[in-house]
């Protein structure tokens, strides 16, 4: 099998491994930069098209399987829908004010206070 034909199913293979990962960037980069090249754009519209159907392949089964659980979630999730309006609502106009009187400029500060260097250097 040449490097070619095996680079398909790799792609695939590669969109499901970056829905699994947390980053997509350096797999996707990846296939782009491929596609960009401008040669054999027959294979890297294969290639592309296998590494989405491998992406949402996944998406689409955790989807199905999920449907189950949350319409057995529905009815306790409803319930308490008018609490979390408020409670979103509350925090919302919290961090308003935070902004607005620059409390938020002050809690910035003391958290890169607490951090270690090398996590502020990054």
């Amino acid at each position: 099998m040449s490097l070619e034909a095996a680079s398909i199913p790799l792609a695939g293979f590669a969109g499901v491994l970056s829905i699994l990962s947390p980053c997509v960037g350096p797999t996707l980069g990846a296939a782009i930069a491929l596609a960009s090249l401008g040669q054999h754009l027959g294979l890297a519209f294969v290639i592309m098209f296998a590494f989405g159907m491998g992406t949402s392949a996944v998406l689409l089964v955790a989807g199905l399987l999920s449907q189950q659980l949350l319409m057995r979630w529905r009815p306790a999730t409803l319930s308490r829908a008018g609490a979390a309006k408020k409670l979103l609502g509350w925090t919302l106009l919290l961090l308003a004010v935070l902004v607005l009187t620059g409390g938020d400029k002050v809690l910035e500060t003391l958290a890169l206070g607490m951090l270690p260097d090398w996590a502020i250097t990054l």
